[in-house]
């Protein structure tokens, strides 16, 4: 958000290994299953807590590399990307007729500032978006990953 915000400072990736949802660095390097998992992290932690992002990540530890039946983080990752692109692309255009819904209903109004009330207004949408799509995201940890961590 600002230049000297940090994305992700030592003591973060100290307490993400600590939790259990990093693995430990090799000789104190990352390699490259280390970044995905930090850059995964990264979009996780401003919606998810510690503790959420633990279960989520759980069962993927615990997979042995010979469970050919699970995916590996490097796949998982490879399909993040892609659907990430995806989601960016089609935001766009789903944004752009929620403002001209937010405009149009706002043209209809006495207002005096109206670039005011459809700023306001836009950033309650994405917020009502933002939680929304928090707890359907808490609700699929709770009733999945945390339902499968304690039958196994």
């Amino acid at each position: 958000r600002d230049t000297e915000d940090k994305l992700l400072t030592k003591t973060m990736i100290n307490n993400y290994t600590k939790s259990k949802i990093l693995l430990p660095s090799k000789n104190k390097k990352y390699d490259k299953e280390h970044m995905m998992n930090l850059i995964i992290i990264y979009y996780l932690k401003h919606v998810l807590s510690i503790n959420d992002i633990h279960d989520l990540f759980l069962p993927l530890f615990k997979k042995t590399s010979t469970d050919k039946a699970s995916m590996s983080l490097s796949e998982i990752y490879n399909i993040f990307l892609d659907i990430k692109a995806t989601e960016t692309n089609s935001f766009a255009s789903s944004f752009e007729k929620t403002l001209d819904v937010i405009i149009d209903k706002n043209k209809n109004t006495e207002v005096q500032d109206q670039e005011f009330t459809e700023m306001f207004l836009t950033v309650l949408l994405l917020s009502i978006k933002a939680y929304t799509h928090k707890r359907l995201a808490e609700k699929i940890i709770d009733d999945y990953f945390k339902r499968n961590k304690n039958t196994k």
